[in-house]
């Protein structure tokens, strides 16, 4: 799945980067998800969380590409590990992986 976060409609593709860092490792994309949440809005409050919790417990998607979620989000963490989730958060430094994907390795 990717997901960003803006407080303003974004212009273009937003998930554009996203794409390719999915593509890159051979992710499927289930979903492709823009919320307009204001920075710094903790990620279990996004407008579109329901959406996402959705499609991680329905089992259609194991893993979240997005630049917006904050790393030092301990709720979602939490959550994404108890269902061996992960998260890849690019444009930081950090990546959060669940038992879900440990190493970044393609999938099949």
């Amino acid at each position: 799945m990717l997901y960003d976060c803006q407080p303003a409609p974004a212009d273009g593709q937003p998930l554009a980067s996203h794409r390719v860092f999915a593509e890159a490792r051979d992710w499927t994309i289930v979903a492709e998800l823009v919320d307009t949440a204001p920075p710094g809005t903790p990620a279990m409050t996004w407008p579109l969380w329901p959406r996402i919790a959705e499609l991680f417990e329905t089992g259609q998607a194991d893993g979240i590409v997005t630049s917006a979620w904050e790393p030092t989000d301990d709720d979602v963490l939490s959550w994404l590990l108890e269902r061996h989730a992960f998260a890849a958060c690019i444009g930081t430094t950090a990546v959060a992986r669940g038992p879900g994907q440990p190493d970044g390795s393609r999938r099949p």
